[in-house]
């Protein structure tokens, strides 16, 4: 569809993808996010704490983001977070922003994923903790990873090749 998201999930958990692929979507293949537009909530009573997200297996080529986590804060400031997040096992090629953009999540788990082509970041992880392991990042127009955390981040056995400013 002209102008959307392959699959778009607002205020979502207990969600597992696996296994599906998206080509030439113009926005993100997958993409979660933790607030709706004008900062009104989806829920009358949002949901702080998400759980139960895995992003498996899954094939990406020619989409704006592989996989996209957005959260912002509340009104009163308060972050909503994704916990436990899995992605593993994805092919993402040629995207024209980001692989993946990963943000406010919690104990995140990236492993075993081939990013190959993202004009911006093969990973872009925004406020959040989590392990990379095994990954394998191609050719990207800025960094490889991209981390802005608020802690306790661990690279593990990645494989960096011609990525791009940084």
């Amino acid at each position: 569809i002209a102008g959307q998201h392959g699959v778009y999930l607002i205020e979502c958990e207990g969600i597992t993808a696996f296994g599906n692929t998206t080509q030439n979507c113009p926005l993100s293949a997958f993409k979660l996010q933790l607030e709706n537009y004008a900062g009104q909530m989806a829920l009358a009573e949002p949901r702080l704490h998400l759980h139960g997200f895995s992003y498996t297996g899954n094939t990406v080529r020619n989409c704006l983001d592989g996989l996209a986590v957005i959260s912002t804060s509340l009104s009163d400031g308060t972050d909503q977070k994704v916990f436990g997040l899995v992605v593993s096992g994805n092919t993402i090629e040629s995207v024209t922003q980001d692989g993946m953009v990963l943000n406010h999540c919690v104990n995140a788990n990236i492993g075993v994923n081939t990013i190959n082509g993202a004009a911006r970041c093969g990973i872009n992880f925004r406020n959040s903790s989590g392990k990379f392991s095994s990954n394998t990042i191609l050719k990207t127009g800025s960094s490889g990873v991209y981390i802005s955390a608020y802690d306790d981040v661990e690279l593990n056995d990645n494989t960096l090749v011609d990525v791009g400013l940084n």
